[in-house]
């Protein structure tokens, strides 16, 4: 159809998943564990009900399909394609992976993100 407009999507490759960037986006989804929110990504995100980064959930229980949101990406995964959302930014930008130095004496501050039978995860505020 002639009226059709082809909406480019911006590749999950350069979502800057800093914490700090926001994004502007359109609620699409309201889930038991999250609220699905098109930001112009080629992929959703999510603002996390449950789990390390869940959200308050009297702030998500204001949102409904069509609600235009600032949001802030506080993870993603570029195996799995998935993103986490924030509705504040953090309070610093998150450091890159690359500048943390692993010399075994620099402590980091961080929270468990994940136990494995092989290991436990910890989230030190890296992308």
């Amino acid at each position: 159809r002639a009226n059709d407009q082809v909406v480019l999507k911006r590749p999950l490759a350069t979502v800057a998943a800093d914490g700090w960037t926001p994004y502007e986006g359109k609620v699409v989804s309201i889930a038991d564990f999250g609220v699905f929110v098109d930001f112009g990504c080629e992929k959703l995100g999510m603002l996390p009900r449950t789990g390390s980064q869940a959200i308050d959930t009297d702030a998500l229980d204001q949102l409904n399909i069509g609600t235009q949101v600032t949001v802030y990406v506080t993870h993603l995964s570029r195996d799995t394609g998935k993103i986490n959302l924030g509705l504040t930014p953090k309070r610093v930008p998150q450091t890159r992976i690359w500048s943390v130095l692993a010399d075994g004496r620099t402590p980091y501050e961080g929270t468990v993100s994940n136990h494995a039978s092989f290991g436990t995860f910890f989230s030190i505020g890296t992308e």
